[in-house]
């Protein structure tokens, strides 16, 4: 019963940060043997594929058909391409708008892979995009509109209900998830990329399909890792040696400790003051890197957060779909001897409390918008110095 509210939460509050669960909306159709919309095989895809991939004959998604992208440039009416102006609260309550301003002709990329959200009845989820998709993209994706082109592929991601039954460690269902990640980056680089720097994005199951990605397909290859500009891993533990920032999972990509660093990576877990990783946290632990994008080289750092409004806390009085509370978040990378993580301390009264989830699990389902503005402010600080390059 734990695990399924846990999961519960984790479908209703990453995708949507609201309290009503049935904001998910209904499930749809799932498969848990592989199978595919619009699934053909890939030459490009299926020669970079796992052995396994290969073994089992699991067939590659077509990423040249639109329909199996979440986001993409060109197609309408994406979760990408949806209002996201926002009204900053100060401590005292007073509101000032805050547009959101999409690039014109952004001249880099960012590519995204979201967390555990589907709803879908079997161990893979299928390429339909539900609501769950599409406001994990909103909410952790859709705000880097205005420093990138945005590239967010479906994939049969391992599902809420793999997660409830004790099967979100199924070897084919993972090695299905991560197959449609390959190929999707695949797809990209060939088709898409054009030489331009990309920044890679991704949390929870994200974040985990995108550090064996950079393992395999980016570390060691020289050309491909000159395009990366960051990787922002959210919610999923890159492993470093103690006291280093490389040499882990990644070899040659290093923690990111300057704003015009790039072909490094920002990652963290949160969780608050309040409550720190208790002993079975799911985060945070064996060895692993925190980076906070507001205070890159140690130290506490006032965060900028973005929540929708809708379901909120403290969003009384906001008429637009996204808050945040300017001057009321600081974040601080802590590491305690076991645990490495992003400190969440409210200030001004903020009651933030109302946030922790369950102890194991931290502030995981916010991970990406407590720090969201921070984000896009160092991508875009980033873009500059690789460009300049």
């Amino acid at each position: 019963m734990r695990q399924l509210v846990l999961a519960a939460l984790l479908a209703a509050l990453v995708a949507g940060c609201s309290d009503k669960a049935a904001d998910s909306g209904p499930a749809s159709p799932g498969t848990a043997t592989g199978s595919a919309t619009s699934a053909r095989p890939d030459a490009t895809a299926t020669a970079r594929a796992t052995p396994t991939a290969q073994a089992a004959g699991i067939d590659a998604v077509q990423y040249a058909d639109p329909a199996n992208w979440l986001c993409r440039p060109g197609k309408t009416g994406t979760p990408c391409t949806v209002d996201l102006n926002a009204t900053a609260k100060a401590a005292d309550g007073t509101l000032t708008p805050d547009p959101f301003k999409p690039a014109s002709d952004p001249v880099i990329d960012c590519f995204y892979i979201y967390p555990t959200v589907s709803n879908d009845p079997g161990v893979n989820s299928d390429l339909i995009p539900g609501e769950e998709e599409r406001r994990a993209a909103t909410n952790q994706f859709a705000r880097l509109g205005s420093v990138c082109r945005l590239f967010a592929p479906m994939y049969r991601q391992l599902t809420l209900t793999a997660l409830n039954g004790g099967r979100f460690n199924d070897p084919k269902g993972r090695e299905i998830a991560y197959f449609d990640v390959v190929t999707a980056w695949t797809y990209y680089l060939a088709k898409e990329n054009q030489g331009r720097g990309v920044v890679l994005v991704g949390h929870s199951q994200g974040s985990l399909h995108l550090i064996t990605l950079i393992k395999e397909q980016i570390d060691p290859n020289p050309a491909v890792r000159a395009k990366l500009i960051a990787a922002y891993i959210l919610g999923g533990g890159v492993k470093v040696p103690d006291g280093k920032d490389v040499g882990g999972d990644f070899q040659n990509v290093p923690a990111c400790r300057k704003p015009d660093q790039t072909a490094c990576v920002v990652t963290y877990a949160s969780f608050s003051a309040a409550s720190p990783p208790p002993a079975n946290s799911l985060f945070a632990r064996g060895g692993v890197l925190c980076v906070n994008p507001a205070a890159l080289s140690g130290g506490s750092a006032d965060l900028h957060p973005y929540f929708t409004s809708a379901g909120s806390f403290n969003a009384q009085g906001v008429n637009t779909p996204f808050v945040t509370w300017p001057g009321q978040l600081r974040g601080e990378c802590v590491n305690d001897g076991t645990n490495s993580y992003l400190k969440i301390t409210p200030l001004a009264g903020l009651p933030f409390p109302s946030f922790v989830t369950s102890p194991p699990w931290g502030l995981h389902v916010f991970d990406a918008n407590l720090t969201m503005g921070d984000v896009v402010a160092l991508v875009g600080q980033q873009a500059k110095a690789y460009l300049q390059r």
